[in-house]
């Protein structure tokens, strides 16, 4: 920027220094005044657009090494802050509304609707989900699949499931709905090796 200044400057002081009568008198007489201005005007913009253009490609650079910077660091920030949340799920236990009852058959609903709190539920990973390859089965003791674990959830559930040594699953609540669809609240608790 120092540079493009500088540029500037000498720029003035050429032109107010070409600007001085008697050498326009003798321009004018030898004939080639306009052309020394338009040729010295060609140069001076050369070199403004050439500093200029040096100057924009090292704020680009600067702003890219920034960017890459910050994008870095918010990076680390949430790898941090995930590792901090999933460290308090597997001491506190991870909840989530069982989805997807109401496309389940009908004897898989009627199923649901039996569910008491504190019965067991169990967890099937379904790789082959032709919706969602990381989706989980809930399956009731009997192996009754009556839902999914949220898509949103299903990978931190399976972080956790890897971290822990097992776990427990319950049903925290439930409660019945006007439509004969079940809201299921499930609860993991994991166990930890020591």
């Amino acid at each position: 920027m120092k540079r493009f200044f500088l540029v500037i400057v000498l720029a003035i002081l050429t032109m107010a220094a070409i600007a001085q009568e008697p050498y326009k008198a003798y321009c004018e007489i030898v004939g080639t005044g306009n052309i020394i201005y338009v040729l010295l005007g060609v140069f001076i913009f050369y070199i403004i657009v050439k500093c200029a253009s040096k100057d924009i490609r090292n704020a680009q650079e600067r702003e890219k090494r920034n960017r890459a910077y910050e994008e870095k660091k918010i990076v680390e920030d949430l790898k941090a802050y995930k590792e901090k949340q999933l460290d308090e799920y597997l001491k506190g236990g991870y909840s989530f509304t069982v989805k997807g009852i109401y496309y389940r058959t009908d004897n898989e609903i009627k199923r649901a609707q039996q569910i008491k709190m504190d019965d067991s539920l169990f967890l099937e990973f379904e790789p082959d989900n032709i919706y969602d390859s990381n989706a989980i089965k809930v399956l009731t003791e009997d192996k009754i699949h009556i839902g999914y674990v949220p898509s949103k959830s299903c990978e931190t559930v399976k972080l956790l499931i890897e971290r822990s040594s097992g776990y427990d699953i319950s049903v925290y609540v439930q409660i019945d709905s006007e439509d004969g669809i079940p809201y299921i609240l499930a609860k993991i608790d994991f166990k930890m090796s020591n």
